[in-house]
């Protein structure tokens, strides 16, 4: 399958599992396929059988089609996990019937891009692996790879854009915001949504407009408040040094 087909199915994932921004959950992505999850430890202990099974053939995860049926194991790192559950998605949507070299890369293609696609790294702007690593939450070593890919993307898409390009970039665009939503978090204070800004990244708190312009006024009124309190104690100090003796 050509690389280009591969992109196109990772979008249409996008598009049926309403993913609208980064990281998702990748376990409602494998649910909403109609798969049950299970961790290596739960199949252990309800079909030891299917178990010895799965541990034969992979050491991270397996999917078992007939079933329908995705197992992983959980004492893998969690980023870790994550690209191995999107990399048998990758083997569900392509319809690998066998397990070969090529299916395999595809499925490592598959999931690297749907984690983290190049336009999205792009738009956060980050330009290290560490900061691809915190905010697509994928390992160091998946973001090193997604990284030196996006280096190759950049170079082609800056000569000319793909129409799968922009079929992305229509996808993840808001129109509120007028802006590419690569991330989104709830307002601390009011709830409210806040786009492409990452407590992963900062160690303030995600505030939306509204709350920020109220804070500011707060700030202002306070800092207001104790100019002319200290103004009064000026004028008391003046006062006393001329009055009392």
């Amino acid at each position: 399958m050509e690389i280009y087909e591969i992109e196109n199915r990772i979008l249409d994932v996008y598009d049926e599992c309403e993913i609208q921004a980064f990281p998702f959950d990748c376990h409602k992505v494998l649910e909403h396929y109609g798969y049950r999850i299970f961790t290596y430890q739960q199949l252990r202990k309800t079909n030891y059988r299917l178990y010895s099974y799965c541990c034969r053939l992979s050491d991270d995860a397996f999917h078992y089609k007939n079933l329908k049926i995705v197992a992983y194991d959980e004492t893998k790192l969690p980023q870790r996990i994550r690209f191995s559950l999107m990399h048998e998605l990758g083997h569900i949507i392509l319809a690998h019937n066998k397990e070969t070299p090529h299916a395999e890369h595809e499925a490592n293609y598959f999931a690297s891009h749907i984690l983290a696609p190049r336009m999205a790294i792009y738009y956060s702007r980050c330009r290290n692996k560490e900061s691809i690593a915190k905010l697509f939450d994928i390992s160091l070593s998946a973001a090193g790879l997604a990284l030196n890919d996006y280096k190759t993307w950049y170079e082609k898409a800056s000569k000319h854009i793909r129409p799968l390009d922009r079929r992305m970039y229509l996808h993840f665009y808001d129109p509120v915001s007028k802006s590419f939503v690569y991330h989104v978090e709830e307002c601390f204070w009011c709830g409210a949504p806040v786009y492409n800004f990452s407590t992963r990244h900062y160690s303030k708190l995600s505030i939306c407009p509204q709350c920020m312009i109220r804070q500011i006024h707060a700030k202002g009124a306070v800092y207001d408040r104790y100019r002319r309190m200290d103004e009064a104690q000026r004028k008391i100090q003046i006062w006393e040094e001329q009055e009392v003796p």
